[in-house]
């Protein structure tokens, strides 16, 4: 099995990572600001990403794409 990481990023982006080549497999755009939070599931290669634009993202890893974006009003610092 493939070790993955998720990270985000000042600039609002996303980015997956292979962690044993090092390698960014995928950068994910979409957040505003910052992105303050992320949490995914390995099994259905989904995630979600909050950010201090005041939005939660859903995310396909598989095809690193933004499926929802819901707006929270305020920062999102965890999730």
């Amino acid at each position: 099995p493939r070790l993955l990481a998720l990270c985000g990023h000042l600039d609002g982006v996303l980015q997956l990572w292979d962690m044993a080549s090092g390698a960014v497999l995928a950068k994910l755009t979409g957040h505003a600001q910052t992105a303050s939070c992320v949490v995914a599931d390995w099994t259905t290669m989904r995630a979600l990403s909050g950010s201090w634009d005041c939005s939660v993202r859903m995310w396909d890893l598989r095809q690193g794409s933004c499926l929802h974006c819901f707006g929270q009003g305020r920062p999102v610092s965890c999730i």
